[in-house]
């Protein structure tokens, strides 16, 4: 067996979770967006929607086995609001239309905030990469990285260490809050106009933001129990409110 390590210069900086200034932000998301499409060539389509369906809907659905028919599963109401189970509110998603929906692009694959690095003279540099976006090690979905930003500007990472969310579970309901950075709220808004001046769908970007807290679940299970039946019932509540708005 062989293994790949990688590594990184040392960069001096702070977290965009840190950083305040809203032009740092707009300026970043202006350049992702030019490198997103640079020397951008997409030669298989076919091969490329595989590879959606792959990372969104095979994944889910293999992920949220974990949760299903549990007694977590079976909550009936989160913070107020009715929820089916899960296997439920994910057939309910219009995959065809995740897919259809989806860009090629260049692609980070991991693009939340706690990977974004601004240095002192507000240089901005990436760090942890994916390695592929299913069979491909060049082209992914612009809406998949889009995505991971919102959702990483939802729920912070600093809320996850220092543990600034609750769930209290009683008479088969939950309640769930968390904390959220002023910051990242300014950034969420400037993303949505981002998406607007740009022809992207920003209820599309939301929607994969929020199938992103299904989906990473699961990886919590046993290191942050808590966390993991919180941001799966994070999860199903956005879902929830998400379809049923389309619904009406």
């Amino acid at each position: 067996l062989t293994s790949n390590m990688f590594g990184y210069d040392f960069i001096e900086g702070d977290l965009l979770s840190n950083v305040s200034e809203i032009d740092i932000f707009t300026n970043f998301l202006d350049n992702f967006y030019e490198f997103a499409f640079s020397n951008n060539i997409c030669n298989d389509t076919l091969k490329f929607q595989n590879d959606c369906e792959y990372m969104y809907k095979i994944k889910t659905y293999d992920r949220i086995k974990q949760f299903q028919n549990t007694d977590l599963d079976k909550l009936d109401h989160i913070n107020g609001i009715f929820v089916k189970p899960i296997i439920n509110i994910m057939n309910k998603i219009n995959w065809n239309k995740v897919i259809a929906t989806a860009i090629p692009a260049n692609f980070h694959g991991d693009l939340q905030p706690e990977n974004i690095i601004v240095s002192k003279d507000n240089t901005v540099f990436l760090i942890d990469w994916r390695e592929s976006f299913g069979t491909d090690l060049n082209i992914g979905d612009l809406y998949y990285d889009l995505s991971k930003l919102y959702h990483g500007l939802l729920i912070n990472g600093t809320i996850v260490k220092e543990k600034k969310f609750s769930v209290n579970i009683e008479n088969n309901q939950a309640k769930i809050s968390y904390l959220s950075k002023d910051n990242l709220i300014e950034f969420n808004k400037k993303l949505e106009l981002f998406c607007q001046n740009h022809q992207i769908e920003y209820n599309h970007v939301k929607l994969l933001g929020i199938l992103h807290y299904v989906n990473i679940a699961e990886f919590y299970m046993k290191t942050e129990p808590e966390y993991s039946k919180f941001i799966f019932l994070l999860g199903k509540l956005l879902m929830s409110e998400y379809l049923n708005k389309l619904e009406k």
